[in-house]
């Protein structure tokens, strides 16, 4: 008897985890990058091949009326926050390792509310700071560095290996492996393609069709990735299907801002869309492009699937990216209460996936241009010093927008009957522009008062970093202190490896905090391949920029000085030669306004009032040879130690 009763205590509690795993729906988050409004068969483009995503949106209830941010790391920090990204304290694309540390990601929320998480992909604002995936809640990762659309550089969670193959492929294997491995659990699963960014790159037979109806080369190969990304989110669909887990499975898609706009002139299409290609893109004739606030840099549908549970058919509602984390918390059923977070500023656009018809109250959104007339030029500088006439700013309401121009112009369009934005309607409607206007301002004003945007996390002050040291072994994940950089950066066996990789053409550089007026760097670096220099560089306030520069070349030593921002002075050049493939060592001494360097059995001494300011970031980098990516050549350090004097 007494067997018996543990017995059936034991399939009691096995049943109760199972109705448990039962009555929570798993959440598969897909985020397209750079995919426009036009981007879409569902949304009218008769030359893109999206038939799954069109199928999905046939089955989902879909947003047309949503609106994002003005490009990726500003959407994400709205995305994972729940909050309006300004307050997060990231405004823009570099800016994105300024996301906080006390935001609370999404997948916090469901890790505490009982799911497995994953997220595999861009790591854009998963990332940030520094600091891993982890950290933040997601208990699996596994994510790539730049815009490698082929055998991509993988971190992941105790681990980083170069992947074999196209990157959508396996970051979709990636995810089947996971959602197959926890079927008979609750899941969370957050998927970022790097699909359709730049640069354009797929397989011939995805290109194909698009090249024999005529598309130039670019656009075949910018519809082919798309097509490409179509296919791996149908085998994900059907993974869910074949495993059983379709009808408790929410599916919601987004994609992270508008289209990369078209050149400003014939020619100059590199980064850009070509003339003849952009109206095939852009078949909603809306304003604007990626990185402005115009319609077609903010605007992209949004779906939720939910089989049996949320009925399909376009939603008018308006909603935007915040919303995406409270929505999803609300269909879950998991309160937000299980975190200590900052209040949203996004809603639960529940209501209107239950009906259609629903109304609800949703307070415009603000966004921000980061590029073109407005978009801020001079980075970090302090709350205190954002004008906000300097900027072009948008407030987004259901049916009204209202622009606030640089140079204290303004605008007013009504999105209903005039979605191009051609219109001017401030006359017509004198009390909503000025209703819009003071509100504009008031939400601006907060953001300013809250400090959070347009000033640096908080660091340790050089005063108390006085004698400190700083040693760095490169044989785990960077720390939170590596807060930003270009290219691919691995840190593994003892050796920090970078190279250039994305649309940028910028040589791969990472900074790190390390306050300091007076001290001393020492490291070893390596030149590889087509590699032809390695260098080290100490940066004041993002507002000042660049102070000075130690450059070690395969046939020449150089010390840069920077004056002021945007100005280069050179110190000192001395011929050298370093051999490709061999450690050196580098030391630098900062004593005042004199640098003093020495490269293996060379020194170099110069002098400039710049040395003598403080210096709040350094940074590791140089040429690795070219937009190839690892294939063209990499840089690497290792033993780097520093220490502050006073």
């Amino acid at each position: 008897m007494k067997h018996f009763l543990v017995l059936f205590a034991s399939l009691c509690a096995l049943c109760g985890q199972s109705m448990a795993a039962e009555s929570k729906p798993n959440v598969l988050l897909i985020i397209a990058d750079d995919q426009g409004y036009g981007d879409f068969g569902f949304n009218g483009n008769k030359l893109v091949k999206t038939p799954r995503l069109d199928r999905l949106a046939g089955e989902s209830a879909v947003f047309r009326n949503f609106v994002v941010a003005a490009a990726c790391s500003p959407t994400r920090a709205a995305l994972w926050t729940g909050r309006d990204h300004l307050l997060t304290g990231v405004w823009g694309v570099p800016p994105r390792a300024n996301l906080r540390d006390d935001e609370v990601r999404m997948p916090a929320f469901f890790k505490a509310g009982g799911y497995r998480t994953l997220h595999v992909g861009k790591l854009d604002c998963v990332k940030a700071g520094g600091g891993g995936p982890s950290d933040f809640g997601w208990e699996e990762w596994i994510g790539g560095g730049g815009y490698e659309h082929r055998d991509p550089m993988m971190f992941q969670t105790g681990n980083n290996r170069r992947g074999q193959g196209w990157t959508a492929d396996i970051w979709t294997e990636e995810t089947l492996k996971f959602i197959r491995a926890h079927r008979d659990a609750p899941w969370f699963a957050s998927v970022a393609y790097i699909i359709p960014h730049m640069p354009w790159v797929c397989d011939e037979k995805y290109a194909a069709p698009f090249l024999a109806q005529g598309c130039s080369a670019d656009l075949a190969a910018c519809y082919g990735s798309i097509a490409h990304m179509d296919e791996c989110i149908g085998w994900l669909l059907d993974g869910l299907r074949e495993t059983g887990q379709e009808r408790r499975t929410i599916v919601a898609f987004v994609s992270d801002n508008g289209q990369t706009g078209p050149e400003t002139k014939n020619g100059t299409a590199d980064g850009f869309v070509r003339s003849e290609d952009w109206d095939k893109r852009n078949v909603a004739r809306l304003r604007g492009h990626k990185a402005t606030v115009w319609e077609n840099g903010i605007r992209v549908p949004f779906l939720v699937r939910w089989p049996g549970t949320i009925a399909p058919g376009e939603r008018k509602q308006f909603g935007c990216a915040e919303d995406i984390l409270p929505t999803l918390l609300d269909l879950a059923a998991i309160p937000d209460t299980t975190q200590k977070h900052l209040p949203f500023t996004g809603v639960s656009l529940r209501p209107a996936l239950s009906n259609a018809a629903e109304t609800f109250e949703r307070p415009a959104a603000l966004r921000m241009a980061i590029a073109g007339g407005g978009a801020p030029r001079s980075g970090l500088g302090g709350p205190g010093k954002r004008k906000f006439e300097d900027h072009h700013l948008a407030l987004r309401g259901p049916r009204f927008k209202y622009h606030a121009l640089s140079e204290g112009k303004a605008a007013l369009y009504d999105l209903d009957a005039d979605p191009g934005e051609t219109t001017d309607v401030q006359a017509k409607f004198p009390d909503v522009a000025a209703k819009m206007a003071r509100e504009c301002r008031k939400r601006w004003d907060a953001v300013i008062a809250s400090g959070r945007a347009f000033a640096p996390q908080a660091a340790a002050s050089p005063a108390a970093l006085k004698g400190a040291t700083l040693e760095e072994t490169f044989d785990r994940e960077l720390s939170k202190d590596w807060l930003w950089g270009l290219g691919t950066w691995t840190a593994k066996g003892g050796i920090l490896r970078g190279y250039e990789s994305g649309p940028r053409r910028h040589g791969p550089v990472k900074m790190r905090r390390f306050p300091l007026r007076n001290g001393v760097v020492e490291c070893e670096f390596r030149l590889e391949g087509k590699a032809t220099f390695a260098g080290v560089i100490f940066n004041g306030s993002q507002e000042r920029g660049h102070l000075v520069h130690v450059v070690m070349g395969k046939d020449q030593l150089r010390i840069l000085a920077h004056p002021k921002k945007g100005e280069t002075v050179e110190l000192l050049k001395q011929p050298t030669k370093l051999t490709v493939g061999e450690w050196h060592c580098v030391k630098i001494e900062l004593r005042g306004l004199q640098i003093i360097a020495t490269v293996n059995d060379k020194t170099l001494t110069a002098s400039n009032p710049c040395v003598a300011e403080e210096k709040l970031t350094f940074g590791l980098g140089g040429d690795s040879g070219g937009p190839e990516g690892e294939k063209a050549g990499a840089l690497e350090f290792r033993k780097l130690k520093m220490g502050s004097k006073p």
